[in-house]
């Protein structure tokens, strides 16, 4: 006689071998969960302080003069200060033009500071202020997070520029990394 169908022993081990094959799978999971947690956190801050160097860029890249300025010894903190040069608008065409020689218009400082953006603060916020009257404005935060801002590099002579780092914390639940973002800005007044 043929025999048509499965055995309940036969079921039963087919049963136990795919509850195994299903629980390593499963297993693989929480890890590749946190990996991705963890991943988009670093992402995040990685954004953040790439967007923070591209928001300076064009400032340094028009600079006649740049100063750094060390506000805390023990952590690097520094006031990156850049001079723009004075520009007149034209009287026939309206448009801003370069006065030569260079000569210092406009006073930019880059720097971290908490919320209010007070340059005598410290916190985790990577600020942008004018120098107004003589005294520096907060304008506007350009990343948040951010646990150090340095400037390793500063060439004053030709082809001047400097060296930003920015470091911002990635966030993942309770537990807390740093990425850090390195870029070499280049002036073109030199």
């Amino acid at each position: 006689m043929a025999r048509k169908g499965f055995t309940l022993v036969e079921a039963v081990v087919v049963m136990a071998i795919l509850g195994l094959i299903a629980g390593a799978i499963m297993s693989f999971y929480p890890v590749s969960a946190k990996l991705f947690v963890r991943g988009s956190a670093e992402a995040t801050a990685e954004t953040a302080a790439a967007r923070a160097t591209q928001k300076i860029a064009p400032v340094v890249r028009e600079a006649v003069n740049l100063n750094v300025v060390v506000r805390n010894a023990g952590t690097g903190d520094v006031r990156l200060e850049v001079s723009l040069p004075l520009k007149q608008v034209e009287s026939t065409t309206g448009e801003n033009l370069v006065v030569y020689p260079l000569a210092v218009g406009e006073q930019v400082a880059y720097y971290r500071s908490d919320a209010s953006g007070s340059s005598s603060q410290t916190g985790n916020y990577l600020w942008e202020a004018v120098k107004v009257g003589g005294n520096w404005q907060p304008r506007r935060p350009l990343a948040e997070n951010v646990s150090s801002f340095t400037c390793p590099r500063v060439d004053t002579f030709s082809p001047k520029g400097v060296e930003v780092v920015i470091a911002c914390l990635a966030k993942e639940g309770s537990r807390q990394g740093r990425v850090t973002h390195r870029q070499y800005l280049e002036c073109r007044n030199t």
